[in-house]
């Protein structure tokens, strides 16, 4: 079929759908070379109308094939009747229309489709895209039926990515542990997902310490303050944090200027660990704020040996006199709360004196 040829069946085949003219449907399609391609034509362009009780007329016109353009978009819009009368003359053997299905989260016609095909076909794509979308009642029904392991728990990682709990509860137990602690923890803290967090947390992955480490140092990185800190609590309830505790989380966090998130981990951080270099890349980053929170807590010997460029020794040196000043300011208010209170102690100390009228 020409282009011309096709566009004014395309047109005169929506006008004719669009008018409910059920005759003149069939009639254009049986005027073509190929009736069986027009027919699942205006099936699909049916479907696109929301003309669905036009499909009933064409079906006489189709032939068995390996095609199965009607019923992907069947599958893809959840018409599970319309699914049903395709299955026949359609190829549903290649899972193609499981897949479509199972993308847009249409349990039924998922239920219908796992009759007539493997959820295993494609590296199990079905369970794949229902993982990445989030429908966790598709999932359901996939996952027993499917290979969650397959490509490196590729589903189970994807979840973790997209911060769907659901899914992630449905699919850890027939999933790699070892990808979720190496890939799947990291991915979940790389974009803030706590919720996911805290239950992979309680889910028992293997080398905890380890695997949270990994986590902590990421969402360090872009700055998840309160991910961060459930982290280092996490870390410390295992009883076996590395002797370097906190001291990648503290590094990264100061070159990115995350102070909130220094403030946190200097909190919980491993004695050893080496918070000048955080500071020499606070500095180099010009984050004013991170460098004052480090400079009262390093060796400004060691600092200055790493230092090779006069604009980094300057910002020093000015981060050095505001927390000079800080100080300053801070023990002046001590000060003058401790004279406050000395006044009212000695004001409280002496006699009332009556009033005059009272002494009468």
């Amino acid at each position: 079929m020409s282009s011309k040829n096709k566009e004014q069946f395309y047109r005169g085949l929506t006008r004719a759908i669009h008018a409910g003219d059920l005759g003149a449907i069939v009639s254009l399609c049986e005027k073509q070379e190929d009736v069986d391609e027009a027919a699942r034509n205006a099936i699909v362009l049916a479907m696109r109308l929301d003309r669905d009780h036009v499909i009933e007329q064409l079906l006489p016109l189709l032939t068995a094939s390996w095609r199965s353009e009607p019923l992907n978009e069947a599958a893809k819009a959840g018409k599970t009747e319309c699914v049903a009368r395709l299955i026949p003359f359609c190829n549903v053997e290649s899972g193609d229309a499981l897949i479509h299905a199972a993308k847009h989260g249409h349990v039924d016609t998922v239920k219908l489709l796992m009759r007539f095909c493997s959820p295993l076909e494609g590296d199990s794509q079905a369970l794949y895209e229902a993982s990445l979308h989030g429908h966790a009642d598709v999932v359901f029904q996939l996952v027993l039926f499917s290979n969650a392991k397959v490509r490196g728990s590729r589903a189970l990682i994807a979840a973790c990515r997209a911060g769907h709990l659901e899914v992630v509860k449905h699919l850890l137990p027939f999933s790699s542990k070892i990808q979720c602690a190496q890939r799947g923890f990291e991915a979940a803290a790389e974009h803030n997902h706590e919720t996911i967090i805290k239950f992979l947390i309680g889910a028992g992955l293997p080398d905890p310490e380890d695997t949270y480490s990994l986590g902590l140092n990421t969402a360090a990185a872009r700055g998840h303050v309160s991910l961060v800190r459930t982290l280092l609590w996490a870390i410390v309830r295992t009883s076996f944090a590395p002797r370097d505790f906190g001291q990648e989380a503290l590094f990264v966090a100061a070159k990115n200027g995350h102070a909130e998130v220094v403030k946190s981990v200097m909190e919980f951080a491993h004695k050893t660990a080496y918070p000048e270099a955080a500071l020499y890349a606070a500095l180099l980053g010009a984050h004013d704020a991170v460098a004052d929170l480090l400079v009262r807590r390093v060796n400004l010997d060691h600092v200055r040996e790493l230092i090779s460029d006069e604009d980094v020794e300057v910002r020093l040196d000015r981060s050095i006199a505001r927390a000079g000043a800080a100080a300053q300011n801070k023990e002046l208010r001590c000060n003058e709360k401790y004279r406050e209170k000395g006044y009212e102690t000695t004001a409280g100390g002496l006699p009332k004196r009556q009033h005059p009228a009272r002494r009468l």
